[in-house]
């Protein structure tokens, strides 16, 4: 019963029955003392808010130093302690409970291992927030060395193709949990008392920045480089360069479909800045050092903000009504659906039907609300059919004009949602900016147009430019300015971008749906010709096929 010192006690038993009773009964008294102390820890089921992942020993050191108290874990039985794992308390003021965190050590760069880490470390500890903590590299004039950089995107660099030279693509972009980049872009805490390793030089101390970071499998020790070059002319606003992101946001972006799926934010201490004038980072001694400087100021910053200002963990889904809400603004679209999926109820509010289907998946049969709506400016009547419906998913099914292979009556499906504005005139193409459509909805549309008969036309998969000219296709500038920045879109629209911005107002109140943008190509670039009809009708057979037939996400009943 209490296998520490057991034999030792229990030798009086070799002396008579009566003495090993007394010896007994002493060491159960013992062992049941309430004043021993409990062993350290949570187990495998314990709550655990935060998750902290690093990637080398001195950002993983850093981090554990400024931890309030430090303690051994349990994994859950039959695993084993793949990443370091350490338990961890932040004490919090105004009498709140302490944060409980586990602290992660990948052990290796490269964006394998950071999504490796992130899985596995949140399906493990079901963290409600997870944060890659580290070091990273700087690109001047937007970061100093010693500085933190809050990521505001992700960009996964070394996606693209190799020709005469590398061409790096901007499709492989990531976001940050929105609430949690908020927050720390707002903290104005004194971050930098926790500071304990000195600094190397005297310019002063160090600052948080807002930025975009590039995340690839390379070390950049140079920006006297043709493939910098070429990297960064694609997107120059960048300021940290970092090895792992990509990958660890990648994986996140999988767990998100899950309920349980943690809020994700990346903080990044700068230890290095290439010099462009001697193609060099410095002494491996200077370099030394501000690793340990860099590694100990995101430390200070991480604690720091997730004890004074981090937002209450997570939102809680609510118990969904709808398996899913299909939305579209084309009037042909509404017709071809109506069409396809009669109502099995009265309509729950102006514009909306419930349906329900057999599939291939739920026994039940799928709950579903269509919306036809009106203007997609128009972000409050969006607001009520997400109100009404609480639903899973949310499918955008509408017209779009083609561009690159598309042609009039294929189907574009959206990978990534890039919006576009308007500034002094000119047309941007916010790239930073862009929303992936969720995973698991991706690989079901793909899955399913090999079931969809769409005659001589195909599902496209690929980038959607969505520019708020609401009503209206966007002048012949906008659409250069669209393809120049993305030359592999398959289809501009005019509702993507708002629909997703509608749908993340539902953060402080419940997780966002995941998300699918379907477009019927009615019109192309460049042309005159269109077909509205098949448009909406091809984007239908397409919507049957990936409900009926390839719906990945099981009930919440």
């Amino acid at each position: 019963l209490c296998p520490d010192g057991a034999a030792d006690v229990m030798w009086p038993c070799r002396m008579g029955p009566m003495i090993c009773v007394v010896a007994v009964c002493s060491l159960l008294q013992g062992c049941a003392d309430p004043e021993a102390p409990p062993k350290p820890g949570p187990d495998s089921g314990a709550r655990v808010d935060v998750a902290v992942v690093t990637v080398i020993t001195a950002e993983y050191e850093a981090i554990l130093a400024k931890m309030d108290r430090v303690f051994p874990v349990a994994v859950p039985e039959g695993r084993v302690n793949s990443f370091a794992w350490q338990g961890a308390e932040i004490n919090r003021a105004d009498g709140r409970p302490p944060l409980r965190l586990v602290i992660a050590l990948a052990g290796e760069a490269g964006t394998t291992s950071g999504a490796l880490a992130v899985i596995e470390t949140a399906r493990t500890w079901q963290p409600a927030v997870l944060v890659l903590a580290g070091i990273a590299g700087g690109l001047p004039p937007q970061v100093e060395r010693g500085d933190v950089v809050i990521s505001r995107a992700v960009w996964g660099y070394e996606y693209g193709a190799i020709a005469a030279e590398f061409a790096p693509r901007r499709d492989w972009v990531f976001q940050p949990d929105p609430v949690l980049l908020e927050a720390a872009s707002d903290y104005t805490g004194a971050w930098q008392r926790e500071i304990s390793v000195p600094r190397p030089d005297d310019t002063g101390r160090p600052r948080h920045r807002v930025g975009v970071t590039a995340s690839g499998n390379k070390v950049i020790e140079t920006l006297d480089s043709d493939y910098v070059d070429g990297v960064l002319s694609r997107l120059p606003m960048t300021a940290s360069v970092e090895m792992e992101a990509a990958g660890a946001f990648a994986a996140a972006e999988l767990l998100s479909q899950d309920t349980q799926g943690p809020a994700l934010l990346m903080l990044r201490g700068i230890s290095d800045i290439p010099d462009p004038r001697s193609g060099m980072l410095g002494s491996k001694a200077d370099r030394e050092r501000w690793k340990q400087y860099a590694a100990d100021t995101v430390a200070a910053f991480t604690k720091s903000f997730l004890r004074d200002a981090l937002p209450n963990p997570g939102p809680v889904p609510s118990d969904a009504l709808s398996d899913v809400l299909i939305v579209t603004y084309s009037p042909e679209v509404c017709a071809a659906i109506n069409t396809r999926m009669p109502a099995s109820g009265a309509a729950s509010a102006a514009g909306m039907r419930r349906v329900k289907l057999d599939t291939a998946s739920h026994q039940a049969g799928l709950q579903a609300t269509v919306a036809c709506l009106d203007d997609p400016s128009d972000g409050v009547a969006l607001d009520a059919a997400v109100d009404a419906s609480r639903p899973v998913a949310v499918l955008l099914v509408d017209t779009a004009r083609g561009a690159g292979k598309s042609t009039i009556g294929d189907v574009a499906v959206a990978r990534l949602v890039v919006p576009v504005d308007h500034r002094a005139g000119q047309a941007v193409v916010r790239n930073t900016d862009a929303r992936r459509g969720t995973r698991a909805l991706v690989a079901a549309a793909q899955a399913a147009s090999g079931m969809a008969t769409l005659g001589d036309n195909e599902a496209r998969f690929g980038i959607v430019a969505a520019t708020p000219a609401a009503g209206d296709w966007p002048a012949p500038e906008t659409v250069e300015a669209i393809l120049a920045t993305n030359p592999r879109s398959i289809a501009i629209d005019l509702e993507s971008a708002m629909v997703l911005s509608a749908l993340a107002a539902h953060a402080d109140r419940t997780r966002p749906p995941l998300f699918l943008s379907i477009q019927g190509i009615d019109r192309t670039v460049g042309t005159s010709g269109q077909d509205v009809a098949r448009a909406a009708g091809n984007a239908t057979t397409l919507l049957m096929a990936l409900l009926e037939r390839a719906w990945p996400i099981p009930s919440r009943d």
